[in-house]
This record gives structure tokens, C-alpha cells and sequence, in this order.
């Protein structure tokens, strides 16, 4: 019904005056970055949706920018995680790429000593052999011989390969702050359209909102919102861990008989906020929510009301006098997830990368010679990986990649 009435009707953005429509860009409600992958078109503008994405909805994303490396978190469109520069470790300042491997901070990827006679010791700081092949022409430019010539010299030849391991990495996890919340009531407006539309978010009742969106006020952030630190009712909490996973996402939003309108922002399962989008005149007994599992963009729902509901006196009493203790707790709890969640990739890394040198996809593994090898590999592997042990290994320099070699 909502929808034939959108079509027939000229439908403006809810921040200004600007149409919308079939035409208009998707607005991600709640952020890609974060996970998030349900979309409309009919909530507000393109030059609305660019101007907030270039500013309060940087915010979140870049405060929780380490989590999302370190779960290897994608968009809700499937852009890989962010890497981190500069992040300081037990052995030095590093930088992870988006995968959330480790390279330290202005390293050289070679470095060559003179040992006398034309001879020369080169190391490489590489992540790969396809890396070190890379290098092997700045490498060969910088004695001054030619790729070939360098190759020549070195092809056919063993060399040790160190993995090391940064040790404890220090970061901060921070939420908050006056753009982060501007951002959340905008996704919780523009949620609301997608069931009323925008002319009654238009209205007298949520100017205050949409000012606040638009421009900040920290009047409204210190009268409308508030960081709450409870608990969620148990039986909508284990909902949503069994749904949407132990970092779930959720955005609520609930009336009551006089259109006071509540909006309820759970970001990654750690912190909470509740904002007051209209004190009165809304439209009335209206409840809807976004659930989604950023560790899984896959699963998420946008008719959870229908599922969960959150009792509206709950709602309209926010308690945030344990803050620091329940956030404590929460992140200690994620942190803890992590080393469940990186010890399973890791055991699969591992078993990847030495099946892979062992057999082709669709192999029978037997314990044969060649069975029993891997099985001593992999062994070995895992042991210094899970408990972080730097190891040595030699192998054969090659100029192309061969089938099963690496």
C-alpha cells in the first residue's frame, strides 16, 4: 500500500525538499560499512545521501574500524575489510591489510650488504612469493645487473623464509560522539520511511530530529539521546544471537498511543543508544526493526518487529549508570570471541596452504608417504601458528610459480 502511494505521489527527501524516487541513489539504512545491505530509494535525496555519507556516517565506521579488521568484517556490498596503519605492537609499529596480515612500518621490502668480489647478501621483507618476485627487478636495478642476470644467479637455489608474529597490538574501541549519533537517527528516519513515508517525518513533530541530523545540536544530544547500558529483555536477546550472530546490529523504532516515537541503535552488541525522534504527534503504534550480523552481512531482517518485539516503557527508559562496567564486559566478551574466531581461521589457513602443496582440488587424501608428510606439516604448522612461534624454512627459488609449488 505504501509503496503504490509512493509511486503515484511526489515523494520529497526528509531532510529537504528534493524529490525522490525510482531514480534515487539507494541509502543504505543501516551503513554498508557496517554491515548493513537493506536499502531504499524513497527516503532521502542524492545530494542528502552524499553529503551525510561524506561526514557523520564516516564516523562509526572509522571508530570501529579495528574490530572490523580484526573480524575480517565485509560491507553489506561486499568491499573487503579496511586495513589499519600505524597501529603500535610488542614489536614495533605495524600496519595490517585488509586481510589482517601484519607488515611492519617503514620497512624496506630488500635490503643488500656488499660482501666483496661482486657478491652481495639480499633480503627480502615479503608477505609472498609472488611479492618477492615483484622485487626482484628493483632488487636486480639496485646492484645493477639486469633482471635476468639477477635471476640466473639465484634460480634453482634454497632460501629460508622467517614468518614472525607482531605480538600484542595496542588500539583503542571507541562509540560515540555527536557525528555518530546524528548518523543513528538519520538511519532511524529514514527506517521509519520505509513503513510511513516521508511526509509525516516532515512534520512539526520530528523537526527537531531532522535539525539535528542536519546541522548537530547539542542541546538535542544531551535532552533527546542517552547511551544506555541495560540489558535486553532475555528472550529478544537470545533471538537475536541465535539470528544474527554474537555482534548482531539493531535498529528499533516504536510509538506509542500519542505518537511519541522512540528509536533504539545496538551497534556490533556492544553499545547501545536511545533517541527520542518525536515527543509527541508522530504517527501512532508504529514498531519496526533492522537486525543484521555484520560477521555475516547474509543474515539480516528487516521485518523484526515481527519477531521481537521491545516493550515501549523499556524503550522510553534508558539506564546508562553501569556504562563503564557493562562495556567493559562487552568488549572483553568480543575479544574473547576474537580468539575463537582467529584460531578457526587459522586452523584453516593452515590446512589450506599445506594440503594445497601437497595435492590438486578433488584429491583422495590417503596415509600414504605423501599423506603422512602433510600430516606432519600440518602438525607442526598449526603448533607454531596457534602458539605464535617464529619459524625458519627453506625453500627452492623459482622464477614462475609452478603447479602445487606454493
Amino acid at each position: 500500500m505504501i509503496r503504490q502511494r509512493l509511486l503515484q505521489d511526489k515523494v520529497l527527501c526528509i531532510f529537504c525538499d528534493n524529490e525522490v524516487g525510482t531514480r534515487t541513489k539507494p541509502e543504505h539504512i543501516l551503513l554498508d560499512a557496517l554491515g548493513g545491505r537493506m536499502t531504499t530509494k524513497w527516503a532521502d535525496c542524492n545530494h542528502c545521501n552524499q553529503s551525510f555519507g561524506g561526514t557523520i556516517d564516516k564516523v562509526l565506521p572509522e571508530q570501529l574500524r579495528m574490530l572490523r579488521n580484526m573480524f575480517q568484517m565485509k560491507s553489506g556490498s561486499g568491499q573487503p575489510p579496511p586495513g589499519l596503519s600505524k597501529i603500535l605492537a610488542s614489536t614495533g609499529t605495524i600496519t595490517l591489510d585488509s586481510r589482517g596480515r601484519p607488515k611492519r612500518v617503514g620497512g624496506k621490502p630488500f635490503t643488500i650488504t656488499p660482501l666483496g668480489n661482486e657478491r652481495y647478501d639480499v633480503s627480502f621483507s615479503v608477505d609472498s612469493m609472488e611479492e618477492f618476485r615483484k622485487y626482484v627487478a628493483h632488487a636486480a636495478a639496485a646492484i645493477g645487473v639486469t633482471e635476468d642476470h639477477f635471476w640466473a644467479k639465484i634460480e634453482g637455489q634454497y632460501a629460508s623464509f622467517q614468518n614472525e608474529y607482531p605480538g600484542t597490538l595496542h588500539s583503542r574501541i571507541q562509540c560515540g560522539g555527536e557525528e555518530v549519533v546524528r548518523s543513528m537517527v538519520k538511519s532511524s528516519l529514514v527506517l521509519l520511511a520505509t513503513r510511513v513515508g516521508t511526509m509525516p517525518l516532515k512534520d512539526a513533530a520530528f523537526a527537531q530530529a531532522r535539525d539535528f541530523v542536519v546541522k548537530g545540536s547539542e542541546d538535542f544530544l544531551q535532552c533527546f539521546t542517552t547511551v544506555d547500558a541495560r540489558d535486553f529483555p532475555e528472550s529478544a536477546y537470545q533471538y537475536l544471537l541465535e539470528n544474527h550472530g554474537p555482534m548482531f546490529n539493531l535498529i528499533y523504532v516504536r510509538s506509542d498511543d500519542y505518537g511519541r516515537t522512540l528509536a533504539y541503535y545496538h551497534a556490533f552488541n556492544i553499545a547501545s543508544w536511545q533517541m527520542v525522534l518525536a515527543e509527541k504527534g508522530g504517527p501512532r503504534n508504529i514498531e519496526i526493526g533492522l537486525a543484521s550480523d555484520p560477521l555475516n552481512p547474509a543474515r539480516w531482517d528487516g521485518d523484526l518487529a515481527a519477531k521481537v518485539s521491545l516493550d515501549f516503557d523499556w524503550l522510553n527508559a534508558p539506564d546508562g549508570s553501569r556504562l563503564n562496567d557493562v562495556s567493559l564486559a562487552r568488549v572483553s566478551t568480543v575479544l574473547k570471541l576474537h580468539q575463537d574466531v582467529s584460531r578457526e581461521r587459522t586452523i584453516h589457513n593452515v590446512l589450506n596452504d599445506v594440503l594445497g602443496h601437497y595435492y590438486d582440488e578433488g584429491d583422495m587424501i590417503e596415509m600414504d608417504e605423501k599423506g603422512r608428510a602433510a600430516i606432519i606439516e600440518i602438525s607442526q604448522k598449526l603448533v607454531a601458528a596457534l602458539m605464535q612461534i617464529p619459524t625458519k624454512e627453506k625453500f627452492l627459488l623459482r622464477r614462475s610459480k609452478q603447479p602445487g609449488a606454493e
